[in-house]
């Protein structure tokens, strides 16, 4: 069971790389702020991560939602370019109707 949860938020670091950054607030199971993250430690890793190995950031499904929304409106797309799910589909199915719609009207068997 979940305690606390993170929820990172991206913004854009304006600069020569065009850097994203992400600030990080905790929030108790109530959804009440308890804290917001001010570093983060790396360290050398020694071996591989493992099942039995905790991730070092958890966040909850709608924290992970809300972060992809953030990331889409400041303009990232998945890099295969598909769109919302089933908007290809749509357009496929819409595509055939018009198709379907234009031989009609022009007397064409398709």
């Amino acid at each position: 069971m979940i305690q606390e949860h993170l929820e990172l938020t991206p913004v854009k670091v304006y600069g020569s790389r065009g850097l994203i950054g992400f600030y990080g607030d905790v929030y108790d199971p109530t959804n009440k702020p308890v804290g917001r993250v001010a570093a983060l430690t790396l360290e050398e890793p020694l071996d591989l991560y493992t099942c039995d190995t905790a991730p070092p950031i958890m966040m909850t499904k709608g924290a992970t939602q809300k972060m992809f929304q953030d990331l889409w409106n400041l303009g990232f797309r998945p890099s295969s370019g598909e769109g919302n799910v089933g908007q290809l589909g749509a357009t496929e199915k819409h595509l055939a109707d018009m198709r379907k719609l234009a031989a009609s009207c022009l007397g064409v068997e398709l």
